[in-house]
Order: C-alpha cells, then sequence, then structure tokens
C-alpha cells in the first residue's frame, strides 16, 4: 500500500523538489487511492490483507482469478474478474500476490500492460517472473506505465539501471541526512 500511495502522491518528485529548493504549493499534485481501481491478482491470506487494508482508502477492488469458484470477497467495492484481458482493462493499479506458476509467469507482458490505461502503476512483491522485465521496461520508457515497483527480478542476481531504482537512491540519500 505504500508503494500505492507513494505513487500516486509523486512522493519521488516531492522529494526531489524538496532537495532542489524547488517545492512550492500546488506544484506536484498527486490523486488519492479512491479516484482509482486497485486490480489484486492473488487472493490467498496475503492478497486478502491487502484488499482489507485498501477498504478504508476507498478505491474499487477487483480481483482477478481464473478459478470457477467465487472467492471469498471481503467487504464492499470488492468485485472480481475471471477474464484477464478485461481485469487489465477495469484497473488502473495491480498489486501481485500470486505464486509462479505456468498459468502466471509473464501474465504481466506487453499485450496486458497496454491493455491498461496511460499512467498506470504495477507493483510487484510476488515473484520476478510474472512480469516480462523487457516489456516493463518498454512501457516505463514510452510513458504509458506510469510507476513501477518491485522487491523481485526475473532474473534474480541481475543489476538493474533504470529510472526506477532512482526512488531507492533518494531514500537512502534522506535516510543519511536524516541520521545525521
Amino acid at each position: 500500500i505504500f508503494f500505492m500511495i507513494g505513487a500516486l502522491r509523486r512522493m519521488k518528485e516531492s522529494v526531489e523538489k524538496t532537495y532542489t529548493g524547488d517545492l512550492k504549493q500546488g506544484k506536484v499534485v498527486g490523486t488519492q487511492l479512491n479516484e482509482r481501481t486497485v486490480g489484486i491478482i492473488g487472493y490467498g491470506h496475503i492478497g486478502q490483507v491487502v484488499a482489507k487494508l485498501l477498504q478504508p482508502f476507498g478505491p474499487k477492488i477487483i480481483i482477478y482469478t481464473h478459478k470457477t469458484t467465487t472467492p471469498k470477497l471481503l467487504g464492499k467495492n470488492i468485485e472480481y474478474e475471471t477474464d484477464i484481458k478485461a481485469f487489465f482493462r477495469r484497473v488502473d493499479i495491480i498489486t501481485l500476490h500470486c505464486p509462479l506458476t505456468p498459468e502466471t509467469e509473464y501474465l504481466i507482458n506487453e499485450e496486458h500492460l497496454q491493455l491498461m490505461p496511460k499512467g498506470s502503476i504495477i507493483i510487484n512483491t510476488a515473484r520476478g517472473k510474472i512480469v516480462e522485465t523487457e516489456a516493463m521496461l518498454n512501457e516505463l520508457d514510452n510513458g504509458h506505465i506510469a510507476f513501477y515497483a518491485t522487491d523481485v527480478y526475473e532474473h534474480e542476481g541481475r543489476v538493474f539501471h533504470h529510472q526506477f531504482q532512482t526512488l531507492n537512491e533518494i531514500e537512502d540519500e534522506l535516510f543519511k541526512r536524516l541520521i545525521q
């Protein structure tokens, strides 16, 4: 949820502007979670906890499931979708909480990313191979995907040097300054 709020409130830009002394009222304007539709892929224990924690923020929540039985829904504003293409068209934030299986490997790929609205957000704290890295980098570069947060990589151990890593560098610098 922190990643979602940080992306929506444009935390990276705010921190950068604070460092340069350029943070003026209204210069960096973000959006609220209650203005968004969050898609959750993986509705086991963690996915259910995420849905429960999101509810006070007021977004519409859509659960993707390929199962024929309806998952247990926790609260209002939660729906489920069994059609993967319809799911990607309906959500502008996706958070991944599913295992890596033959069905989920490269589920986040170029075709599916392009179905999402421009400016969408993807958060992957599940497994690296659920997201096709090159497709994500392309969609970040062309501006279709606004923000990607991950703590796992398609090829574990591979070093990435891309724009979505700069937030970690900013956070590290901020932490260093706070403890001095």
